[in-house]
This record gives C-alpha cells, structure tokens and sequence, in this order.
C-alpha cells in the first residue's frame, strides 16, 4: 500500500488477528484518517479470539467476528489431510488465503462496506502502469509472504492493501512499542495454525 494514498474518510477492513502484525496495520491505517473495521476469522476456539476483541477495543474499532470453522475444516484442514496422504507437501496456507482470508473475508469486508481490505502480510501491491495493481515481494527476505498470496486474483490485489510490505518485522515491533499496542512483545504465530 502506497501511504500517499489519500485514506481520511475511507472505510477499509482490517484482518485483525490478535498480533502486532494486523494491530500496527489497524493503527497506521487509522492514523492516516481512515475508518476502520476489524474483521477476525473464527476458524477454532483459541486465545487469538479474546486477544483480537481486546486490540479492536483498545484500538476504538468497530470488530467483527466472521464464523468460518467449517469452511476452514473443509478447505484447509481436510485439504492438508489428504495432499498428506497423497504423499504431497501440503500447503495449508495458501488454501486459506485463497478460500477464507481472500475469499470470504473479502466478501464480508465488502459486506460492510469496506473499499479494500488490509492485512499484515509482508507483501507488496503496487500499481501497474497497465491498470489495476500488481503484488511484489516484500522488502525484507526474511519476512517476505508474498509467495503464499501467488493464487490470488487480480481482481482480490486490486482490493488488497500491505501496510507491512516496506517495512522489516524489527520496524513493526519498535512502531507497536511507540504506540503502546499491548501485542508488540507477542510472540509470532505457528506457520501451521491448526497443529
């Protein structure tokens, strides 16, 4: 996401996960004059439910909880299951983003009459000379999520704003620590959710 997008008085979603990743999106967001609403998706019964609830109150946001434990069992947790046994290496996020966060995230965040969707993945959209916007690694190699978003549409990059995607995993803790954002210190999350 370009920062010299003009956001006061935009409503953008914000996938709020309980981590300081999607806190300093939310607040960054926020400070730039946007509306923001946090969108978390229940996927199972876990403490990042209570914890995105608390950042969204902290943070002032409308929050929402959009309920996707089954399509999660089906699209994901099913799905790594039998590519498992296939003898494949599974790869359980890239479904996820394809089918919850992109899909049906995206379509609650329109829902509510958002005009894009932020997340805190280490990736980069940029505008195409063409028209419409192109995703891009992220500056830092080490964080770079970018090859996790590869299925995605050019109708979804459209949609889609990285605030993260220039910055390194040290600038975004030191920017949660300024503001006080009680996830800066969390630690980060599984790469495998659901083990």
């Amino acid at each position: 996401m370009s920062f010299t997008e003009n956001l006061s008085g935009k409503r953008i979603a914000v996938a709020l996960s309980g981590g300081v990743d999607s806190a300093v999106v939310a607040a960054l967001l926020k400070e730039q004059g946007a509306e923001i609403v946090g969108l978390t998706m229940r996927v199972q019964e876990t403490d990042d439910m209570q914890e995105a609830t608390q950042l969204a109150q902290w943070l002032r946001l409308e929050h929402y909880i959009i309920d996707l434990t089954a399509r999660f069992k089906s699209c994901v947790m099913d799905a790594f299951a039998d590519s498992y046994l296939r003898g494949e290496t599974p790869s359980p996020c890239v479904h996820c983003n394809r089918h919850l966060k992109f899909g049906s995230l995206m379509e609650a965040a329109k829902e509510k009459g958002c005009v894009a969707l932020a997340t805190g993945h280490y990736a980069r959209r940029r505008e195409s000379p063409s028209g419409g916007a192109e995703l891009h690694q992220a500056i830092d190699p080490l964080r770079d999520q970018s090859y996790f978003l590869f299925s995605l549409s050019p109708e979804q990059i459209n949609f889609l704003r990285f605030p993260l995607g220039d910055k390194t995993k040290k600038e975004v803790r030191a920017l949660a620590q300024e503001r006080g954002i009680p996830s800066a210190d969390k630690k980060d999350s599984q790469d495998i959710c659901f083990v």
